[in-house]
């Protein structure tokens, strides 16, 4: 097809009478419907401040930068989390990963991996958690 039958083969939109304006679900706003169906429970809201566990459970906090094992990446080590479940750590590493933008992995009980070397910027983060004391490790 050369150049000038494409230009002459063009739809309009707007002639064929459809309008996208349209939400199929505009009349449930105004409807009286219950939040959550009968018989089900409505889920707890958990924020981060109520939590039950916390950092300032950890009498003190390890930072020490690794490669051991890692094909030569540097990876932080935070040790010393006393108190938390599995999932916690999750959480808390869920955290400091988007805080610092880098991965994070629970790497055994009470230790958290965080990707690179985060030395100078992870105890201010800590701290704000509620860690009391933040120890560097310079190996």
């Amino acid at each position: 097809m050369s150049k000038k039958n494409r230009k002459n083969n063009k739809i309009e939109l707007g002639s064929m009478g459809g309008d996208f304006s349209h939400n199929p679900f505009a009349a449930l706003a105004t409807a009286d419907l219950p939040d959550v169906p009968e018989g089900v429970e409505k889920p707890k809201e958990v924020s981060a401040k109520s939590e039950a566990w916390s950092l300032s459970q950890s009498k003190r906090l390890t930072l020490r930068c690794e490669t051991k094992h890692r094909g030569g990446r540097t990876v932080t080590l935070v040790e010393g989390i006393e108190g938390a479940e599995k999932s916690e750590l999750k959480a808390l590493g869920k955290w400091l990963g988007k805080r610092l933008g880098c991965g994070s992995k629970v790497e055994a009980e009470g230790v958290l991996l965080i990707q690179g070397d985060q030395r100078e910027r992870l105890p201010e983060l800590l701290e704000e958690k509620g860690a009391k004391e933040v120890r560097v490790l310079n190996s």
